[in-house]
């Protein structure tokens, strides 16, 4: 893994040093980045009701559509 984590170091560093002008080069919050490296992000999502065990998954779903639609105040489905 070390000549993979290097150069991915290497950026990391690089990326927070310097001022990023387009939205997808900047960096993410530790946050962000923490939740997206979380067991759950491989899991499958029940949305036909066809996996079990998938509670924690249906309430992120939940709270993100609430938010979304909060955001972008519509009360149409997401």
């Amino acid at each position: 893994m070390g000549k993979i984590s290097e150069p991915v170091e290497k950026h990391t560093v690089y990326r927070k040093e310097t001022i990023n002008l387009i939205p997808s080069e900047n960096i993410m919050t530790k946050s962000s980045r923490h939740l997206l490296c979380s067991d759950i992000v491989h899991r499958y999502v029940n949305l036909h009701r066809v996996y079990g065990g998938t509670n924690y998954s249906d309430k992120i779903i939940e709270e993100t559509r609430r938010i979304a639609k909060k955001s972008l105040k519509q009360n149409s489905r997401l």
